[in-house]
Order: C-alpha cells, then sequence, then structure tokens
C-alpha cells in the first residue's frame, strides 16, 4: 500500500496531469449544479476537490485513511467542510445521507476486489435514492503503455485482463518532475462497471476525457443510486 508520509504528501501538493489537466474538468461539468448539496468525498486526501466542491456551494464531508493527507487537508481552507480520518470502506457516515459521492483516484488503492467492492457498497448505502456516484480513475487500459501524463507498469508480466494485479504508477507533475507510487492496483473496465450494477447502480454516463494522447489515459463513471 502506499505510504502517504508527511514528505510524499507534501510533494503530492504539486499539481499533476491526471488529476488537474485530466479529470478535474470532467468531473466538474458530470456534477455540474452542486450548491447546497451534501457531498461525501470519499479519499479526499490533502482535500483538493472537497475545497473545489466547497467554493461552488457544496456541503462536504471528505474522508481519508492518511493522517498526513488530512492535516494538509485541515491546514488549508475549510468553509462548509468537515473532514474524517478513516477507512473509506467502514465509515460511521449515516444511510441515504449525501446528494453525490465522488471516488476520484482512489479505488486504484483497493488492494483486493473484495475492498474495492467494500468501497463501492459504501458509497451505495450512504447515497440517498436518486443519488449520484461519480468515479474519476487512470483508464485501465493504460496499462504497459507509454504516457506523457500516467504510466503503469504491472508487475510479474501481468496484463489488462488480471484484476488486482499490483502496478507501478508513474504520475508527472505540472513542475516537470514525477511521483511514483507503488504498490497500486489495476481492475479492468469490466470489474467497475459489473462491481457498480451488481451493487445496484445504474451507469448514467461514461466519459473518456480527451488529452494529448492517442489513446485515453482517464475515465469518469457517473452512477445513480
Amino acid at each position: 500500500m502506499v505510504k502517504w508520509t508527511k514528505e510524499f504528501s507534501a510533494k503530492y501538493e504539486t499539481p499533476h496531469k491526471l488529476k488537474h489537466e485530466v479529470l478535474k474538468p470532467s468531473i466538474l461539468k458530470a456534477l455540474r449544479n452542486i450548491k447546497n448539496k451534501q457531498i461525501a468525498d470519499f479519499g479526499c486526501g490533502s482535500g483538493y476537490f472537497s475545497r473545489i466542491l466547497a467554493k461552488k456551494g457544496a456541503i462536504v464531508t471528505a474522508i481519508d485513511r492518511s493522517e498526513e493527507q488530512i492535516k494538509i487537508a485541515m491546514s488549508n481552507d475549510r468553509k462548509n467542510i468537515t473532514y474524517i480520518k478513516s477507512e473509506i470502506y467502514k465509515t460511521k457516515l449515516n444511510d441515504e445521507q449525501f446528494d453525490i459521492a465522488l471516488v476520484n483516484l482512489v479505488l486504484i488503492e483497493a488492494k483486493s476486489s473484495n475492498e474495492f467492492k467494500r468501497i463501492i457498497k459504501e458509497c451505495y448505502r450512504t447515497l440517498r435514492h436518486g443519488g449520484m456516484l461519480v468515479i474519476g480513475a487512470t483508464h485501465p487500459t493504460n496499462i504497459g503503455r507509454g504516457s506523457k501524463i500516467v504510466n503503469i507498469y504491472p508487475t510479474h508480466n501481468k496484463t489488462y485482463f488480471d484484476n488486482g494485479v499490483k502496478c507501478q504508477i508513474v504520475c508527472y507533475l505540472a513542475n516537470g518532475s514525477t511521483m511514483e507510487f507503488y504498490p497500486n492496483y489495476h481492475y479492468t473496465l469490466e470489474f467497475y462497471i459489473n462491481t457498480l450494477i451488481d451493487t445496484g447502480f445504474s451507469i448514467k454516463r461514461f466519459i473518456e476525457p480527451k488529452c494529448n494522447e492517442n489513446f485515453p489515459v482517464a475515465v469518469v463513471i457517473v452512477a445513480e443510486k
């Protein structure tokens, strides 16, 4: 599991292309009008999206297991944001508490298919009927490809079809440097979609954000409870 030390968390504050240039515009477009909406930011990290959503008028509950990430988040603007340190697959949030759940660049850290499914079930439990789940992720088909935004290197000569395989992720930052994440875990698009359907979600939109690559490096999935 990636260790979010103080130094690693501080480096992550530098904008990286996948989150800031590719996923952010598509996620905000998918969320649309969020004023006064109750939003759960599952795996909020240092609060990047939580702050954006709060500034747009949402009431945000942000959850992350990393103490260092939460510390950084709480050192920034906290208006309309409540931060909670917790594993995101077993929170103490109320049933049907939220209008929207955001899970951005989080499922790639689920160390097993069971943990992946538990995160999705926790989102479902805490969403109101008709509530919306928005998932942002590194595109699974990017595994093993050479990208200028994010590279995914599977271990032990595994392929796209090997769910749960450990991967090394290399993200390119805006300042020209890189960050390496290991281990992260790869899941196929089939696994993403079928897990959502099996949990009870209805898929409403599937987005492959455009970037300067000739293949998709990210995906945004919008689903309704």
